[in-house]
């Protein structure tokens, strides 16, 4: 999970792409700090689901992000271009839950592209990514956020889960 904030590169980096030490890790701390001071318990989680040819897998990575134990989310699903059904599946999710927003490619990105745009239409406090072939445990999205807000250090989050069957 990243966790959107207002730093940009510049100010993190300076003589030439070399840190800056002590100052940059002041800089952060206290723009942290200010930050969490100012977000309620309960910020938006942008969820980022990039898809393409995903008709198998869609329904069922959709509902385990439904099924999540955290509402406060949007679901932003960005198709690429596919030649399957994917679409009418995602539209069909988006028509019934408002947090779900669709928006279809008018041309092919490929994989990397694709997220980044994704990235593009959140408007949350806190971004994830799921892959249109993933699964979420219920409790995910709600660890994710605790483990940040717990944590004055901690800007990214990552966690692979391997499911047996």
């Amino acid at each position: 999970m990243l966790f959107r904030s207002s730093f940009k590169k510049e100010n993190c980096f300076q003589n030439n792409g070399k840190s800056n030490g002590s100052a940059m890790a002041s800089q952060f701390h206290n723009k942290i700090n200010q930050v969490d001071i100012e977000m309620n318990q309960n910020p938006l989680v942008s969820i980022l689901m990039t898809a393409y040819n995903r008709e198998k897998f869609l329904p069922e990575a959709i509902e385990s992000v439904l099924s999540s134990t955290y509402a406060n989310f949007e679901l932003i699903i960005v198709d690429d271009c596919s030649k399957d059904k994917t679409v009418e599946i995602a539209k069909a999710y988006a028509s019934k839950d408002t947090r779900i927003r669709f928006i279809q490619n008018e041309k092919n990105l490929g994989d990397y592209p694709n997220r980044n745009n994704a990235a593009s239409y959140a408007h949350g406090e806190f971004i994830t990514y799921v892959d249109s072939d993933d699964m979420l445990y219920p409790e995910t999205i709600k660890d994710r956020k605790s483990t940040r807000l717990n944590s004055s250090h901690l800007v990214i989050s990552y966690a692979v889960f391997c499911l047996k069957k």
